[in-house]
């Protein structure tokens, strides 16, 4: 994997999210990791999504196209706090959220190099142009869009069940998405961070 995106993904992963309201047998271990509310990501009016569309938009007109991680609206639990029923189901479910992402946009599905679409978690590496930008932000089913670019992260060392050390993660990668301390076990996040490389 890229080491942008395997430590972006590890950033994200180590957060504690925004709970989703879910009613299936494993609900109250999932959640959405991103924006929660069921509206695109170009009608939010939070300070960071409109600065991250501003800064990539600002970017894609000038011809370039931009790699970015795109979570998609699929909820989610590190797969070692599910039964093997719950991961199948969780797996399945990502899957069909990232097929009906790019089945509305066939520019980029038509351009399978372009995409890396990860099973364990609801997200997705993508190189994309101006248009297809656009066509991510206005989607409901998509959570966070982020430029994938390095940063600086560390998995954390559990040391209380709410506190850690070791982890060093910038806002643009996190915090936004968390809104309280993270919580997560650095195994539990380690984890989910697939083995894959990103073309």
């Amino acid at each position: 994997m890229n080491h942008r995106t395997r430590n972006f993904l590890a950033a994200l992963l180590t957060a504690s999210v925004l709970p989703l309201g879910v009613t299936d047998a494993f609900a109250g271990n999932r959640i959405v990791l991103g924006n929660a509310a069921q509206t695109s990501l170009a009608a939010s009016a939070e300070a960071h999504t409109a600065k991250t569309l501003k800064e990539l938009r600002s970017k894609a007109a000038k011809g370039e196209t931009i790699r970015v991680i795109v979570g998609v609206r699929a909820a989610f639990a590190p797969e070692g706090e599910l039964s093997i029923a719950d991961v199948a189901q969780q797996r399945q479910e990502i899957a069909d959220m990232h097929s009906a992402v790019l089945q509305k946009i066939p520019s980029l599905k038509a351009k399978p190099e372009k995409i890396k679409t990860f099973s364990t978690i609801p997200f997705m590496a993508l190189e994309v142009d101006a248009t297809e930008l656009e066509a991510l932000a206005g989607q409901a089913e998509i959570t966070s869009i982020e430029e994938d670019r390095l940063v600086q992260a560390t998995l954390p060392i559990l040391l209380s069940p709410t506190t850690t050390r070791g982890a060093s993660f910038p806002r643009s990668a996190w915090e936004r998405l968390c809104g309280r301390s993270a919580s997560c076990v650095a195994g539990a996040a380690q984890s989910c961070i697939p083995t894959q490389s990103v073309g």
